[in-house]
Parts: C-alpha cells; sequence; structure tokens
C-alpha cells in the first residue's frame, strides 16, 4: 500500500486475511504487508485476520510501514481467529520527523495470538501509540511484545495493553 505525497485517503483500506482450514490437515499461510506513506500522507489501515474449520491453522504476517515526514497512519488489526486459530503477527515500523503511527490491536478469538512491534522513531517529533484489547476464554492466549528505538530527540511514545479474561 502505498499513498502519495499529501494524499489524504477519505475511507480506510481494508485487508482481509481469510483462512480456511481443511478437515484432516494442518496449513499455514505466510503474509507481508508493506505500507509506505510520503511526506504529508494520510490513512487508515484496517487489516483483519479471520480463520474457520477445526484443523489447526496457522498465519505469519510480517507488516512493514514507513512513515515520511509529517505522514500520520492509523493502523487497525482484528484478529478472529477459529477455535483452532494461531497467529503471529511482526510489524516493523519506521517513523519519521513529525509522523504519527498509531496501532490498535483487538484479538477478539483464536487459540494462539502473539504479536512482535518493533519500532524506530528514525524523525525528530515522532510521535507513536500503541495500544491493545484481547478478549480470551478458556485457554485462548495472547501476547504482545514491543521494541521502541528512539533515535532521535523530540519523539514521544505510548502504549496501554489490556485483557478481559474469561473461564
Amino acid at each position: 500500500v502505498r499513498v502519495g505525497r499529501h494524499v489524504r485517503v477519505d475511507r480506510p483500506i481494508h485487508l482481509i486475511h481469510l483462512a480456511e482450514s481443511s478437515a484432516n490437515r494442518a496449513e499455514a499461510a505466510h503474509a507481508r504487508v508493506l505500507v509506505v506513506l510520503e511526506p504529508g500522507a494520510t490513512a487508515e489501515l484496517v487489516e483483519e485476520y479471520a480463520s474457520f474449520g477445526e484443523a489447526p491453522f496457522w498465519t505469519n504476517v510480517r507488516s512493514q510501514v514507513f512513515l515520511a515526514e509529517g505522514a500520520a497512519l492509523k493502523h487497525y488489526r482484528v484478529v478472529r481467529q477459529g477455535s483452532q486459530g494461531r497467529l503471529t503477527a511482526c510489524i516493523e515500523a519506521e517513523i519519521g520527523p513529525r509522523a504519527r503511527y498509531e496501532s490498535h490491536v483487538f484479538n477478539l478469538s483464536g487459540l494462539f495470538a502473539r504479536e512482535d512491534v518493533r519500532a524506530r522513531m528514525a524523525g525528530e517529533g515522532a510521535d507513536a501509540a500503541f495500544n491493545g484489547l484481547a478478549l480470551l476464554s478458556g485457554a485462548e492466549f495472547a501476547d504482545h511484545h514491543t521494541v521502541v528505538e528512539h533515535a532521535a530527540v523530540g519523539g514521544t511514545t505510548r502504549q496501554l495493553y489490556k485483557a478481559v479474561l474469561d473461564d
């Protein structure tokens, strides 16, 4: 996904990762998502992960985000995996001068979900927020790992992760 210089995308861009496991064998899908916002660009991106079926299924996604000077991205990830669904996601973000990145993750169902965030605050005044919500029950598992490198002065990061547990 590339958004040009000073372009404002009026509607959210929606990427759906949909998987169905067959009845008798485990399956996997590996995807790469590349997002580039040029200087002054603004967009919202919704990535939705869904799987269904009774056999184990693993979705492995690497998302790379590059925000140039003054760009802004709101990045939403919604996880609705089936009872045997497993998700590993790696988000790598490079946030340029006075750019803003918001990450919002919603783990709503699935056996296992792990998100690794690696952010580099590459420019002066870069701003980032990392938020997550997990609604878990039974043996479901979700976790988030973040590593943020402040490579320039004047950057701000905030993190807030919450979980609601049942059973």
